[in-house]
């Protein structure tokens, strides 16, 4: 999860629980395009064919959203996510399913996740993580299933070629630490 995600998670709950919206039980929209500039890595991606549903019920709000996602590449990556922001206590809930996202995105938009950066391969899977009321990153967990592609950390490494890998994973923000429960090559 990137840094500024948990900002925008403490912003969003603040938003829903406001008076002013808890007349609002639904919202949702389709055919939606997004360009996202990525100003520390200098990447573009145009997310296309957007859909969104915002459900607004006496224990909190969700979201669950899902689009196409182009970034140059011949490749279309997926994404799905699913956000809860409970009305009574602070903090969130976060569902991420992505599919066919090039490694190295992946690890531009998440310090967690910035080891997948030594990887030039797609991407699929699953991550769960929760926030607490000030947008601070709780744990965090994962599944990823690793395309045939190469580990190739620097431009200047020979390229370590693989058909597919996978792996479990969980990170604990308290201890600063990523723990793999399985890695498969």
């Amino acid at each position: 999860m990137g840094r500024d995600f948990g900002a925008i998670i403490a912003v969003l709950g603040d938003v829903v629980n406001r008076d002013a919206l808890s007349s609002l039980t639904r919202n949702s929209g389709e055919a939606l395009s997004l360009r996202y500039e990525d100003l520390a890595s200098g990447k573009a991606y145009l997310a296309d064919g957007g859909r969104f549903d915002y459900e607004n019920q006496a224990q909190g709000a969700r979201l669950r959203a899902d689009v196409a996602v182009l970034s140059g590449s011949s490749s279309v990556a997926e994404l799905e996510m699913n956000l809860e922001l409970p009305r009574i206590g602070p903090g969130a809930a976060l569902g991420v399913r992505i599919a066919n996202v090039p490694a190295r995105d992946i690890a531009d938009q998440s310090p967690v996740l910035s080891w997948l950066g030594a990887l030039d391969a797609p991407i699929s899977g699953a991550l769960r993580a929760s926030f607490d009321g000030a947008g601070t990153l709780g744990p965090m967990f994962g599944t990823l299933e690793i395309g045939k592609g190469a580990l190739r950390p620097t431009i200047e490494t020979r390229p370590v070629p693989f058909d597919s890998a996978r792996t479990y994973f969980n990170y604990d923000p308290s201890q600063n630490a990523l723990h793999f429960d399985e890695v498969v090559v």
